[in-house]
């Protein structure tokens, strides 16, 4: 009895453990030359390249729903992801679901400007619309790129800063780390695995506490 109720205990903490790797998160890499909040550099050292107080620093974040930051050391190049969920975005439910003329349809509203031109680009399954701006503030003049997508009704910005004059390759490089469990996979492979597996724990714990609580009303009978 206290064997099966030991199997019984590690078997539920294995579910829970199980359970738990597979909640939703993201992966990106900038690479080596840049400064990543809360990976290699601090709040204090981000706030620094950026030349803004740390505190304005926390609040630009928690404003516009930052969730990757990263800048290189000398702030030509920065790097911005974010995620937000509205109505519009909780309609949508993911952009791969649409037809390619209605996300181009729905540019401007997603892309937050007016009048642009956007591509569509598909990643694995997910769809992304991109588009590249020339833009110029009291720092001099850069480019912001920019693919965003939607995904389980989320908002999911991904951005470029780059000062004019600096090579834009990097773009590409770290577009191609950028991978999130809210995205559409070209194959559910690993997903019905994993959904087969707690279908199969699951009835062996059934199975186990079942026969723990048979023997266990058994012996409280004798």
């Amino acid at each position: 009895m206290k064997k099966r109720l030991l199997l019984l205990t590690i078997l539920f903490i294995f579910i829970f453990s199980f359970s738990a790797s597979a909640a939703n998160g993201f992966e990106i890499s900038a690479g080596n030359n840049f400064l990543v909040l809360n990976e290699n550099a601090s709040e204090k050292e981000i706030s620094d390249a950026f030349g803004m107080e740390e505190q304005k620093l926390k609040s630009y974040i928690s404003a516009n729903g930052i969730i990757y930051l990263a800048v290189n050391e000398n702030n030509t190049k920065q790097i911005r992801l974010s995620s937000s969920k509205n109505s519009f975005s909780e309609e949508i439910e993911n952009l791969s679901s649409l037809i390619d003329e209605d996300i181009t349809a729905l540019s401007a509203e997603l892309m937050g400007e007016e009048d642009i031109q956007a591509e569509i680009i598909t990643k694995g399954a997910q769809k992304f619309l991109k588009a590249s701006l020339s833009l110029s503030d009291s720092g001099g003049n850069y480019t912001l790129t920019k693919y965003v997508t939607v995904a389980q009704g989320k908002n999911y910005t991904l951005s470029f800063y780059t000062s004019e004059g600096e090579n834009s390759e990097y773009i590409e490089e770290v577009f191609k780390t950028f991978t999130c469990d809210d995205f559409l996979k070209e194959s559910n492979t690993n997903q019905n695995k994993f959904l087969l597996l707690i279908i199969i724990a699951s009835a062996v714990a059934v199975f186990i506490l079942f026969t723990f609580l048979r023997d266990y009303l058994k012996s409280k009978k004798e």
